[in-house]
């Protein structure tokens, strides 16, 4: 008798396709270490448990400390949270051994937020009830949320690394050592909205005052966390509109300057200052710091989106003014780039 062929039927044939599929998927899922995103499949909770049982330190995420909105949708809210668990993992010298939960709906944006994570080398579970206990950190507040109160824009927390040398390390392990250029000055330019566009004035009374320095503009848009991650570390002085972009202070080097500069109407100095900070970075803003200015933003909170949108020039000579006053406080600044 004739032996049928069991793919013959286009039914099978459909059939054995999809299963082909689902397998290939699957290894494609796999993180980096070999970590399935668990919240993805129904994995046997056993297999959670040998994860877990083989990994030093967690950090839970869930709707108790973290904005399942502003986490999931925009990248200046969900780093704070991430850099919050690697301070955690960096403390507890975990930063080779560590794993992260995220809970509730929460997941990891495409592009600068997973590649964070990916660069940060954790392992990944989703909605996965870990026993509270000495290994697991669990954060207790909201960080960064801005809000109004008495007329004036706050921040519940204004942690990004609680810990010295918890940006330096994730930097380290980012970004290459070496390969920059010295007395470099860097423009960071918004390809659509909020974009400076006086840059050319701010370059060249600058280039008056520091003859020795490089300067370059860079559009962050579409490009690599690693590639922003080095364009920050290999630059003296910073100038940006305030922005994502200026996340990427968490990995500037100790002593780097950060002009932050603020559209009208819009000026929030104190959301991105501590993160500089933090990452031993000196932070300028332009408007100067100055209560009204702050009144006026709360004035017009509510329609925000709107003013945070307008290009915009600031002021060449304050701007430029600050910078000079600052770099001569640095040594290293003082003597290699100003023309004193």
């Amino acid at each position: 008798m004739e032996k049928k062929d069991w793919t013959a039927s286009p039914a099978r044939r459909f059939l054995l396709a999809l299963v082909s599929a689902t397998f290939v998927a699957f290894f494609f899922l796999k993180s980096k270490s070999g970590t399935l995103a668990f919240g993805k499949w129904k994995t046997p909770a056993a297999d959670h448990a040998v994860l877990i049982s083989h990994t030093a330190r967690w950090c839970v995420l869930d709707h108790s400390n973290t904005n399942y909105h502003l986490f999931n949708n925009h990248i200046a809210h969900a780093a704070p949270m991430l850099f919050h668990c690697w301070t955690y993992f960096y403390e507890h010298a975990a930063m080779d051994d560590c794993g992260l939960v995220l809970n509730d709906g929460l997941h990891l944006m495409e592009g600068w937020v997973s590649q964070l994570v990916d660069a940060m080398q954790c392992d990944v579970l989703y909605n996965v009830n870990i026993s509270p206990n000495p290994l697991v950190a669990k954060e207790n507040s909201k960080c960064c949320v801005p809000t109004v109160h008495n007329n004036v824009v706050d921040f519940h927390n204004k942690s990004y690394f609680a810990v010295d040398g918890a940006a330096g390390a994730l930097r380290n392990r980012i970004a290459a050592p070496g390969n920059c250029s010295p007395n470099a000055i860097g423009f960071i330019q918004r390809e659509t909205n909020r974009r400076v566009t006086n840059f050319a004035a701010i370059r060249k009374r600058l280039s008056a005052k520091m003859p020795a320095a490089l300067f370059d503009t860079v559009f962050f848009e579409g490009t690599s966390l690693a590639a922003q991650v080095q364009w920050m570390a290999c630059h003296d002085i910073i100038i940006a509109a305030h922005g994502n972009a200026l996340t990427n202070t968490a990995f500037i080097r100790p002593g780097t300057i950060v002009m932050e500069l603020f559209p009208p109407n819009y000026y929030l100095p104190g959301f991105y200052q501590p993160l500089i900070d933090q990452s031993a970075g000196i932070a300028l803003a332009w408007p100067k710091r100055d209560i009204q200015l702050a009144k006026d933003t709360a004035l017009h909170w509510d329609d925000r989106a709107a003013m945070r949108s307008h290009d915009f020039a600031a002021n060449a000579d304050d701007v430029v003014a600050m910078i000079v006053t600052a770099a001569a406080r640095t040594d290293a600044l003082a003597s290699n780039m100003l023309k004193l």
